[in-house]
């Protein structure tokens, strides 16, 4: 992947996107990289990706849903990762020159029917917003879980939120058995490496030498937070979801759109520079 095919600017503010995945490729205050780019290309290794129809990974790259299996592309250790529309071509509409709006139409034979999504991206002087919309088009119902996979570009940070703080409990690496653990401080930070799903209901501060940050989420109460190697130790992801990994199995979060039926979500992010 090269450069951003589109670019917003507002004051202090710039982005740039892709239409390849409805990807950000970097998002910048002054000459801060609040959202840190890949270094090679792959839309989950920096930047932030777009992961729908599910975000993490679904468990041997089936499922079984109204009575019918489905086969998804494999591609992690026998699992599929991070959903169905990251290598699409999206079509762009400017809806001001601080908004952007990137729109694909979703037909794969893993999915039990077409969906139309929307991804809108807008800067204001001290914030960055995306808002996702899907909308089931078909005539089945289909399983939705929707996530952003942010990479903040700071190499010390800390992350505390304004609800309680629960761990997903897991068996083996990464599947949530259902069962959640409150963390002792109801924040984590980069002293450790986490590859981690949480589940917090309130808005995350993200602490760092260079600024903080507010995330607000809406429809998405879910976090993943990622240090591991993709990260370089100048990162962290801390990925807003709608629902669990593996969700298409445990039903954590998982989401029933009907036929017609529409789910929007999203993330805001608010700057707080250092005096």
């Amino acid at each position: 992947m090269n450069g951003p095919d589109l670019e917003i600017e507002y004051g202090q503010m710039k982005c740039g996107l892709t239409y390849e995945g409805a990807y950000l490729t970097f998002l910048k205050f002054k000459d801060i990289d609040i959202i840190q780019k890949s270094l090679d290309g792959h839309q989950t290794h920096g930047g932030s990706a777009v992961l729908i129809p599910y975000a993490n990974r679904i468990k041997g790259a089936e499922y079984s849903f109204g009575g019918r299996k489905y086969s998804l592309p494999e591609d992690n250790e026998g699992n599929s990762i991070h959903g169905l529309v990251r290598n699409e071509k999206w079509e762009a509409r400017k809806i001001s020159d601080n908004k952007i709006e990137l729109l694909y139409v979703m037909h794969n034979e893993g999915y039990p029917s077409p969906a139309r999504v929307s991804v809108i991206y807008s800067l204001s002087e001290f914030s960055f917003s995306v808002i996702a919309t899907c909308q089931n088009i078909g005539l089945r119902e289909a399983p939705l879980m929707i996530g952003f996979h942010p990479y903040f570009g700071f190499k010390e940070w800390n992350i505390s939120c304004t609800s309680p703080l629960y761990l997903l409990e897991r068996d083996e690496s990464y599947w949530p058995n259902g069962e959640l653990s409150r963390t002792n401080t109801d924040e984590v930070n980069s002293t450790n490496t986490f590859d981690d799903p949480f589940l917090c209901y309130g808005d995350v501060y993200i602490r760092s030498p260079e600024l903080d940050l507010k995330m607000e989420r809406f429809n998405m109460p879910f976090l993943h937070v990622y240090n591991g190697k993709y990260s370089r130790g100048t990162s962290v992801a801390i990925e807003p979801m709608t629902g669990a990994p593996d969700c298409y199995h445990n039903n954590i979060g998982l989401l029933t759109l009907s036929s017609g039926d529409t789910f929007t979500c999203g993330f805001r992010i608010e700057i707080h520079p250092k005096p």
